[in-house]
């Protein structure tokens, strides 16, 4: 299962924002990933922003600060679960 998989996945059992970070710890405990890597906070990271472009499904939920967001702040969730209240 690619990363992007398991996050969407995850989300969709989640009904709630989650930072990748989460996503990230979810997916593993989950068995959906086997991060080879060093860095699969960042994999999840990389692969929620060049997918979340594309799929309209996923929301970026970030607080803004000058130029980009504020560390910490940005989480995702499914269109789906914003149209229900869930945050």
């Amino acid at each position: 299962m690619t990363y992007y998989d398991a996050a969407i996945k995850v989300l969709e059992s989640a009904q709630h924002p989650l930072t990748s970070q989460e996503i990230t710890d979810l997916a593993v405990n989950q068995k959906l990933i086997e991060p080879r890597t060093k860095t699969p906070y960042d994999s999840m990271r990389a692969a929620l922003y060049v997918h979340g472009r594309d799929d309209p499904r996923l929301i970026k939920l970030e607080d803004t600060g000058t130029l980009r967001a504020k560390k910490n702040s940005v989480r995702w969730i499914l269109r789906q679960d914003l149209a229900q209240g869930s945050m």
